[in-house]
């Protein structure tokens, strides 16, 4: 019986250990990851900077019509109202006043 024991616990302290070393690989693992995050969080940000800034007048620029301005303006104007239609109204009570009798 002793020796069952003594079997159980080797087993159980290298099952312990084994666990201990998983633990630590998926922490280095996960601080990889964080990393490699972040990092391709920074590069999406920095092309998107450049994609402004090319787009912004540094790079080649369309050329557009006299009215393309006024017509954009119009179509965002219309756009606003008919959100404003959809918007269901709300309905307020009015509210009575009360005069004192004296």
């Amino acid at each position: 019986m002793g020796e069952i024991y003594k079997e159980q616990k080797l087993e159980l302290q290298t099952l312990k250990e084994t666990c201990k070393e998983i633990k630590e690989l998926l922490k280095l693992m996960e601080k990889e990851i964080m990393a490699m995050a972040t990092e391709h969080r920074n590069s999406n940000e920095e092309d998107l900077k450049e994609e402004e800034r090319g787009s912004n007048g540094y790079g080649e620029q369309e050329i557009l019509p006299k009215g393309t301005k006024e017509i954009e303006t119009m179509i965002l104007m219309t756009n606003l109202i008919n959100k404003r239609r959809k918007v269901p109204r709300i309905k307020q009570k009015k509210k009575k006043l009360y005069k004192k009798k004296s």
